[in-house]
């Protein structure tokens, strides 16, 4: 039988342990169409301390060795090591081709499901899992450029990330675009895509209403709904919903550095700053160390009034931040909020002397947000008005979330100005 025909969308899944024998550290996998029919010599790899599996069979199934160290509950990322038929397959789902560890026994639950396609099939486009893994690999790969730059991105970014998103597709962007956004046009309120398409149109009430609406306690893509939605309540500002939402996540993989950076901004918003930084140094142990989240621990460790030396660590990890970092823009933003972290340890006049020597390096609106709060922490109060007025002008999404975390403004805001200020940008 031929092994399948270009275009069709494949499942990788766990097959129920008791089908062979369950032996500890190696994961049965069974490849198969959506029709059900079996997939032949495939092999896949993991990455890092691994094995590669033997081609599937006849059957589809497979069996892969795992690291030393791997338990249930682990992620692996799995990699297509060969191209069956001269296919080029790329993963679609889950994200990365991040799979957790099933269980070893023989138990019917042992399933660990991957999702593929052959590169620039535009069939994926036209409805079902297809359109949904595609949708969900541009939100998310959002979602970490936010995480990264610490700010919502404008358009001509979100368009950078759908076209990088595109071509790893081998689809063109216009197309993938097209085909999300047509996908909200649907009616029935319960549908997942319906939620997706108005995540990726940052229409956040419609995507909490719609992700919502299609949870199901059996569904086996609950963890990334629960992603998305707490992503979506986090940009309305929704805290509490967004922390109760973030912690289901987390029960199903407590070691995802991307909701576990999520959760360290919430917490912060809600001023649980111990669980704040806990998070994000989970996040930063998880990794990778990437220059963003080192600088977001940073200031977790800031806020923490319960942690010993917090500004020594603090600055340290902002030392670090700097070492990995290759933009300009971005080492010189790091360099102005250290600039203010030696202000609150006690060092005004370097701190002073480090802002002078950055602060013309930025466009005018750029850094903003920063620029606003490094005049609170100096005391420089006309120039935070002006400053935090602008901020909330050209970065209101970003601005506004900044707001409610930002401790250093604490002591403005009980004032008339302030509130006036606030008035004009209403809480949904």
């Amino acid at each position: 039988m031929r092994w399948i025909a270009w275009g069709m969308l494949f499942v990788i899944a766990g097959v129920q342990c008791g089908v062979v024998n369950a032996e500890q550290g190696v994961m049965v996998l069974q490849a198969s169409t959506l029709e059900d029919r079996p997939v032949r010599r495939l092999v896949l790899t993991t990455k890092g301390d691994g094995a590669m599996a033997a081609p599937t069979d006849d059957q589809g199934k497979t069996r892969i060795r795992l690291g030393s160290d791997t338990r249930p509950g682990y992620p692996v990322k799995l990699q297509v090591a060969n191209k069956p038929d001269g296919k080029d397959l790329i993963i679609m789902s889950p994200r990365n081709g991040e799979v957790i560890v099933p269980c070893f026994e023989n138990t019917p639950f042992c399933m660990a499901p991957l999702f593929l396609t052959d590169k620039g099939n535009k069939a994926i486009l036209a409805k079902g899992r297809g359109l949904t893994a595609t949708t969900e690999l541009v939100n998310h790969a959002t979602i970490a450029r936010e995480l990264e730059q610490k700010n919502v991105l404008p358009q001509e970014q979100r368009r950078a990330v759908l076209e990088e998103q595109a071509r790893a597709l081998g689809l063109p962007a216009d197309d993938v675009d097209r085909a999300i956004r047509g996908s909200g046009a649907q009616t029935e309120p319960a549908s997942y895509q319906k939620g997706l398409a108005a995540l990726y149109e940052q229409r956040y009430n419609d995507a909490t209403q719609s992700i919502k609406a299609s949870l199901r306690v059996s569904d086996p893509g609950q963890y990334d709904k629960y992603v998305s939605l707490g992503w979506a309540e986090y940009r309305l500002r929704h805290y509490e919903s967004a922390k109760e939402t973030l912690q289901k996540a987390q029960t199903m993989r407590p070691d995802d550095p991307r909701v576990l950076e999520i959760l360290s901004g919430v917490y912060r918003a809600l001023r649980d700053f111990p669980n704040a930084r806990i998070s994000m140094e989970k996040a930063v142990a998880r990794g990778p160390a990437t220059s963003g989240a080192l600088y977001a621990l940073a200031i977790m460790q800031k806020n923490d009034l319960q942690l010993d030396r917090r500004y020594e660590l603090a600055l340290r990890s902002l030392e670090k931040a700097k070492t990995l970092s290759r933009d300009r823009n971005e080492i010189a933003n790091i360099d102005l909020v250290i600039a203010g972290y030696l202000i609150h340890a006690g060092q005004r006049q370097e701190g002073l002397r480090r802002f002078e020597s950055v602060k013309d390096q930025f466009r005018d609106d750029q850094f903003a947000i920063n620029r606003a709060w490094f005049y609170a922490v100096a005391e420089r109060e006309q120039e935070f008005y002006g400053a935090l007025e602008r901020a909330l002008q050209v970065q209101t999404a970003a601005a506004l979330i900044w707001v409610d975390q930002e401790v250093d403004i604490d002591k403005y805001r009980k004032t008339e100005r302030f509130k006036t200020l606030m008035a004009k940008y209403p809480k949904q």
